[in-house]
């Protein structure tokens, strides 16, 4: 059996997904796969036990705490896109919360996503499964998100790397601060999102629950949106004659029908995206959509790495967006769909030969 570690995040589209399809990737080529419930997160009870019994109970508890309209709304709107989060993991990505029957012949792969950023973890030596030097453990595609790691912080994830016996990762920085730390070899990878063909992802999208008919735009932003941005939004919006679809904006009424599903659904049937998100972008070359990404207006560390090695891989450092008066150019995909292959069977030759070298 496979055992996945990676984080457990049910209000972020790309850590599910991610996890959907590196769980998939495993159980179809490989054998069984589980995910280990992430133990800094008490929600764990939302899969397991009489939490459950909660669920139903849900909306009752929100109008009671909230005396004001517009916060209640919101929270009720916040509950039911997270209802539909914990859906699809329960749907999709089966978990394991106890490892007391852990057999000696089962394989760890630590990742993907940003397991390893120091910042979002409270503990992130555990990230590197300590207790169980024992069977082997693989990362695939594990990130740091970030190239900034203070000095204890390397001396804990040195340590930690011992205990790993074949290291991929997702970004360019990642290797060169990791090749710094150890002698064994390290491959940079594909996000696991990227293993998974377009038609392979448009027999999941066919489930969505929220279709749009008329020509859209999406907008997907993770930070603050500028009023710069949200100028060049209208401006292209209006060229291009297209519905704006925004994600991840609560005051929107769809807002509480957007699952993981419907997330890729709707990027999939997007005419133009515009986002500071990782995922997005990905899912843009995935099905061929014309995007541009924003930098993040955000407080939190510069976590730009896994974006330049997404751009750099496909050559498309142009579609960072640097110019809030012009529209990009359409992206040209054949070479782009002709990489994407390319690297898609180099990461899973990586990772089968990582598996039969057990």
């Amino acid at each position: 059996m496979f055992l996945i570690k990676t984080i457990n995040d049910d209000a972020n589209f790309g850590n599910r997904l991610q996890n959907y399809a590196l769980q998939r990737v495993l159980s179809e080529q490989f054998g069984v796969t589980k995910t280990l419930q992430d133990s800094y997160n008490w929600k764990w009870n939302y899969y397991y036990g009489v939490i459950n019994l909660i669920n139903s109970f849900h909306i009752v508890a929100i109008k009671t705490m909230l005396s004001n309209h517009q916060n209640y709304t919101k929270q009720l709107a916040e509950a039911r896109r997270h209802k539909l989060f914990r859906n699809f993991t329960i749907n999709y990505v089966e978990k394991v919360r106890s490892l007391k029957r852990v057999s000696s012949s089962d394989i760890f792969v630590i990742g993907s996503d940003q397991i390893w950023n120091p910042y979002f973890r409270n503990n992130i030596d555990d990230d590197f499964l300590p207790k169980y030097g024992d069977n082997r453990v693989i990362s695939y595609a594990a990130s740091f998100g970030i190239s900034d790691i203070s000095d204890e912080d390397k001396r804990v994830i040195q340590h930690g790397l011992r205990n790993i016996d074949c290291i991929s990762v997702r970004e360019y920085s990642a290797k060169k601060i990791i090749e710094k730390m150890t002698s064994k070899p390290v491959q940079v990878v594909l996000d696991p999102t990227m293993l998974i063909t377009n038609k392979q992802w448009e027999v999941l999208i066919k489930q969505s629950q929220f279709n749009i008919k008329e020509p859209f735009l999406v907008t997907y932003f993770l930070g603050d949106l500028s009023e710069e941005y949200e100028d060049y939004i209208q401006k292209v919006a209006l060229k291009e004659n297209l519905k704006i679809v925004r994600i991840n904006d609560v005051n929107q009424p769809y807002y509480s029908k957007v699952g993981p599903i419907e997330f890729v659904s709707l990027i999939a049937n997007a005419e133009i995206v515009l986002a500071d998100s990782y995922h997005a972008a990905v899912f843009s070359i995935i099905f061929n959509v014309n995007f541009e990404l924003f930098n993040r207006n955000t407080n939190m560390k510069n976590m730009n790495t896994r974006m330049k090695t997404l751009f750099k891989t496909f050559e498309l450092e142009n579609r960072l967006h640097t110019d809030v008066l012009t529209p990009m150019k359409k992206i040209d995909f054949s070479e782009i769909n002709s990489r994407l292959a390319t690297e898609r069977a180099q990461s899973l030759n990586w990772l089968e030969k990582s598996i039969k070298d057990s």
